[in-house]
């Protein structure tokens, strides 16, 4: 698949990783991605459709007030399986997959990262006050005002 090729040559080139941990992608999501670093493991492409589904669902709901994650990498290193078909359904890897994803970001201790904008608001005199008020209920501030001249804006 040259799509994987690339892919494994853009991490591998630009960003330092191995060439056999970039050939063990699972699968992306958003900024994030799976990655399969185990040896041996039995019956472990079984699961790989219901790893993917604990996995998407943690990358738009996580642990952490369900913000979406961004930028976070899972390293699969181990697994035990059991070797009946039916304690591999969807039904049991799913949430199990899901709380495990949960606790590795867990111990990973997160941060939450709070945006800051910088914005120009142009508006008529009377209103500053409710535009202060406003700001000051976002914990926004207001570095400058700057009056128009020949105008009633600020």
């Amino acid at each position: 698949d040259t799509n994987s090729k690339d892919l494994h040559k853009i991490l591998f080139e630009n960003f330092k990783w191995s060439k056999t941990t970039s050939c063990r992608v699972w699968f992306f999501c958003g900024t994030n991605c799976f990655i399969d670093c185990t040896h041996g493991i039995s019956y472990l492409s079984e699961i790989r459709d219901s790893v993917r589904s604990a996995f998407e669902s943690v990358v738009h709901q996580s642990v952490l007030c369900e913000e979406p994650l961004r930028g976070v990498r899972f390293n699969l290193v181990d697994a035990v399986l059991h070797a009946d078909t039916i304690h591999r359904g969807p039904g049991q890897i799913i949430p199990s997959a899901r709380r495990a994803l949960c606790a590795s970001i867990i111990a990973a201790k997160p941060v939450l990262v709070e945006p800051i904008y910088c914005a120009e608001i142009q508006t008529e005199s009377e209103v500053v006050g409710k535009i202060y008020s406003v700001m000051a209920q976002r914990r926004g501030c207001v570095t400058e005002e700057i009056p128009r001249p020949g105008t009633s804006l600020l």
